[in-house]
């Protein structure tokens, strides 16, 4: 099967920069064909009412790759992928909070059922 993709993103009129971010781990990829755990094409909406949004929706995307890359720890299951992203989620709220409130500086991961769709050639 051929999957074929485009990014676009728009940056919102209350920000001066685009804090959206994407990670594209397709078969193109050496590390995603020599593991061949399928793929994973993932947006990251990086929360600008977040004084850390840009820097957590960039973490998600570097920690995305660790799915292939610590193949023998992480599960190729729907779970091993929730267990990852609950990870990520864990060490962005250890960033801390907004000072005098108990928003964290990095917006919490909200996981979408319908978004883990695991898939293999």
């Amino acid at each position: 099967m051929i999957i074929s993709y485009g990014i676009c993103s728009i940056k919102g009129n209350k920000h001066h920069i685009n804090e959206d971010r994407y990670r594209l781990l397709g078969s193109h990829a050496p590390l995603i064909q020599r593991v061949g755990r399928g793929e994973i094409y993932a947006v990251m909406d990086g929360v600008g009412g977040a004084p850390r949004g840009l820097a957590a929706a960039q973490h998600i995307a570097d920690r995305l790759t660790d799915f292939f890359r610590n193949a023998n720890s992480i599960p190729e299951t729907r779970q091993g992928l929730r267990e990852l992203l609950t990870a990520i989620s864990i060490e962005i709220n250890q960033w801390g909070m907004m000072d005098g409130t108990d928003r964290p500086l990095g917006p919490l991961l909200r996981q979408r059922s319908p978004g883990l769709c695991p898939h293999r050639n």
